[in-house]
């Protein structure tokens, strides 16, 4: 909307979306858009170094048997994207029972294969890449560079991979989350040896940004700390059936 109001399109021009993602949600919504009408050509998954979805989008293979890597956009730290199957049920002509042999597989195996003509389907309309850790920190530095504007590490995976084609039609990057919530990374990608405190932090980012603080982070900093118990995670069964058992007295 905000596009053929500026005239960068006309109506029913055909666009891209580039979309940083580890559990297929955000994108997915796009996939539905696009079934209901929205002018959308190509989808562009983002990953980070767990790029399972990135190499299933290639290859037809489903493998989480690999790796998990801790990176610094971890909302797309997964290696089971939960949201996939639906689209695929759509893909593969609404076939519920291939939809659940192939979550089987998953389930059983660690991973699975789908046909070469549902994969065609989703090639048409996904493309995808994957940033690493070091690129990610590059793509926050460039962009800052170049425009003065900062990156979250998640919308940084995305500038990066839609850097990766030469598309015809116009795309849209969606920023998926707010640089305040990453200031360390953020400020190391800045070349910004940030402060030992979380909130001077927030506040260094605040000058170079030369944007406010979110008012509902900053906040934390004068609430009090509710919860200081830890845990094994071994212990987490047994915790959970005493604290049940006190409140059902």
């Amino acid at each position: 909307k905000q596009m053929y109001e500026q005239g960068k399109i006309q109506m029913g021009d055909l666009v891209n979306f580039c979309v940083p993602t580890g559990n297929f949600g955000n994108v997915l919504a796009g996939y539905y858009a696009k079934l209901l009408g929205l002018p959308v050509r190509h989808l562009i998954v983002a990953a980070n170094e767990n790029k399972v979805l990135d190499d299933f989008l290639r290859t037809g293979v489903y493998d989480r048997n690999r790796p998990f890597h801790k990176t610094i956009s971890p909302s797309m730290d997964i290696l089971i994207s939960s949201n996939l199957e639906r689209m695929l049920y759509y893909m593969c002509g609404k076939d519920s029972k291939k939809v659940n042999d192939w979550m089987c597989d998953l389930a059983n195996h660690g991973r699975y294969q789908i046909d070469e003509e549902t994969l065609a389907k989703i090639q048409d309309v996904f493309l995808s890449g994957y940033c690493d850790n070091a690129q990610t920190f590059a793509e926050i530095h460039r962009v800052y560079e170049e425009s003065g504007y900062v990156m979250d590490p998640h919308t940084a995976v995305g500038s990066h991979v839609l850097h990766q084609y030469a598309l015809y039609e116009p795309t849209i990057l969606l920023s998926t989350a707010s640089p305040f919530k990453f200031t360390r990374d953020v400020l190391c990608a800045l070349q910004i040896t940030p402060s030992d405190d979380d909130f001077q932090c927030m506040e260094q980012l605040s000058q170079i940004a030369n944007c406010a603080i979110p008012q509902g982070l900053y906040a934390l900093k004068e609430l009090p700390i509710r919860f200081e118990q830890v845990i094994d995670c071994r212990d987490m069964e047994t915790y959970v059936c005493e604290k049940a058992k006190e409140l059902l007295k």
